[in-house]
C-alpha cells in the first residue's frame, strides 16, 4: 500500500524509534496533556505501555517504588481476582489466576493475594449484579484491613 508505506516513512524521517527511558516527544506529550485533561482530578501521571502485560509489570514495580520511597518496604503484596489473567511477563502472570499459564513458572512467581470477582455470575440466588459487587467490595475492604501492613496494590482488570 503506498499511502500506508509513505506514512511510515515520514515517521522513520521524523523519529524512528523512541523507548522513553529518558527521552520523549512532542506527540507523546500533547496525548500525555490531553489525556490528563480529560480524566478525573487526581489522574495527573501519564506512563506509555505498548502491551498490556508492560503496563501490569509497571505498575506492580510504581507501587512498590512508592511505598518505599515511603518507607514502607515492607508493603510487598498484591492483591488480584481469582481468575484474572494480565499477562505473560512475569510480574503479570504472578498476578495472573490462570493456572495454565501460571503453572510452568509458579518457582519464579510471586504470591498474591486472591479475591473473587465482583461477576454477577457467582450471585446468591436472587442477588442482583450489585449486590454481588457491593458484597464482593466488602470483602476486599476486609482483606484490605488485615493485610494492610504488607498490601502494596490492588490489580483489577
Amino acid at each position: 500500500n503506498p499511502r500506508i508505506a509513505a506514512a511510515l516513512a515520514d515517521q522513520a524521517r521524523t523519529l524512528e524509534h523512541v523507548i522513553f527511558a529518558g527521552f520523549t516527544h512532542e506527540p507523546a506529550l500533547r496525548l500525555a496533556e490531553e489525556l490528563v485533561r480529560v480524566t478525573p482530578p487526581g489522574l495527573d501521571r501519564v506512563f506509555y505501555a505498548d502491551n498490556g502485560s508492560s503496563a501490569i509489570e509497571v505498575a506492580l514495580k510504581m507501587s512498590f517504588h512508592y511505598w518505599r520511597n515511603q518507607s514502607h518496604g515492607e508493603k510487598t503484596r498484591f492483591i488480584a481476582l481469582s481468575g484474572s489473567y494480565h499477562g505473560e511477563t512475569l510480574g503479570a502472570l504472578s498476578v495472573s489466576d490462570v493456572a495454565l499459564y501460571r503453572a510452568t513458572y509458579a518457582p519464579l512467581l510471586l504470591e498474591p493475594i486472591l479475591m473473587p470477582s465482583p461477576d454477577a455470575w457467582d450471585a446468591e440466588p436472587g442477588e442482583t449484579a450489585a449486590g454481588v459487587a457491593a458484597r464482593r467490595l466488602g470483602e476486599l475492604r476486609a482483606v484490605l484491613e488485615q493485610h494492610a501492613g504488607e498490601t502494596c496494590a490492588v490489580i483489577v482488570e
